[in-house]
């Protein structure tokens, strides 16, 4: 960490020139983004920090910095803070905008309009992010144009094309959203295979596409990168979850979800909103197993645990259904007797 911020302070010296475009600051730039494969998105902040210090005339740290908090919030299913990252987003595309003739800068408000197009799915905002989204397609088709950045706008642009029928389903009527899927497959592949800052991204996203397809092999294959290059990441145990799911195989499912389950229950009160979900998918895996010891286990651990209140506020419905599944598992139980 001190080399790297070392080396912030001697490039700051330099003619200024885009940080992304700039070879001796790449390893710098691509070490904060893989540091989100490793939930270090502290210690990923802080890198970026220091980089907004040295470049205050640079969009790409704001940049980064949103899109660091934004996976930091999708880690831990905490959307509190939603706005302020938003506002993040907003203040890059601002300072882009001001010199478009860097494809880096296209590249960024492209990019951080996607993502603020990710928050308004979030909260259910399905017309805004359709808006903001085609906006966002807008930049990154322009990127996509451009050699410096073609790889990189590849990764949001085969997200928008895949994904678009899915997420916005029902705006399917409408001559603006054709079935791209084949397309954004490829764009997918591109990235993962050239990009310079999206490769990881590319492949994460590659395992839900192939999950989404039926093509769980492929997704296995994508599953195996990530956690070959990142050994200590939490990823590939919700990847496992959606092969499962993809692969309708329930004890596999279920065994995914435990794995997920003692792996959120290490990391603490952070991960309060995860550890609902699963434990609560995990107790419906349990119970369409007929496995009852299993399901009141789960169900036990969503009950019994200190949760904030804006978690129980969340997920009322699945707390309370996890009470039925309770109550059923003991009824079970009882009669087996």
């Amino acid at each position: 960490m001190a080399r790297a911020l070392i080396g912030i302070t001697l490039f700051a010296t330099a003619i200024y020139a885009g940080i992304l475009s700039d070879e001796s600051l790449r390893p710098l730039v691509q070490q904060t983004i893989a540091m989100r494969f490793e939930q270090r998105y502290s210690e990923a902040d802080s890198i970026i920090e220091s980089l907004r210090t040295a470049y205050p005339n640079d969009p790409a740290p704001l940049f980064l910095k949103g899109s660091n908090l934004h996976d930091d919030m999708t880690n831990r299913e905490d959307y509190r803070d939603a706005d302020r990252v938003d506002a993040i987003f907003d203040t890059a595309i601002g300072m882009a905008i001001a010199d478009t003739s860097d494809p880096w800068n296209i590249w960024i408000i492209g990019s951080s309009l996607g993502y603020k197009a990710m928050t308004d799915i979030e909260f259910g905002r399905y017309f805004s992010a359709y808006g903001t989204s085609r906006r966002a397609l807008g930049f990154l088709k322009i990127a996509l144009s451009k050699p410096e950045t073609h790889f990189d706008a590849a990764l949001g642009t085969g997200g928008y094309y895949f994904w678009a029928s899915s997420a916005l389903g029902f705006l399917t009527y409408l001559p603006l959203v054709p079935d791209n899927r084949d397309e954004g497959l490829e764009y997918l592949r591109e990235a993962r295979d050239s990009s310079l800052y999206s490769r990881d991204a590319a492949a994460h996203a590659l395992v839900y596409v192939f999950c989404k397809m039926g093509q769980t092999d492929s997704a296995r294959a994508m599953r195996d990168i990530i956690s070959k290059k990142y050994p200590s990441s939490i990823l590939p145990l919700w990847y496992n979850l959606s092969i499962a799911e993809a692969d309708d195989n329930s004890t596999e499912y279920l065994a995914a979800a435990e794995r997920l389950c003692a792996a959120l229950d290490t990391l603490g009160s952070g991960q309060a909103a995860n550890l609902v979900e699963i434990h609560y998918y995990a107790a419906i895996a349990a119970k369409n197993l007929s496995r009852w010891d299993t399901a009141s286990y789960h169900c036990n651990k969503i009950l019994e645990s200190e949760l904030p209140p804006w978690v129980r506020e969340k997920y009322a419905d699945e707390i309370e259904d996890a009470e039925g599944i309770l109550r059923e598992a003991i009824e079970r139980k009882t009669d087996e007797r």
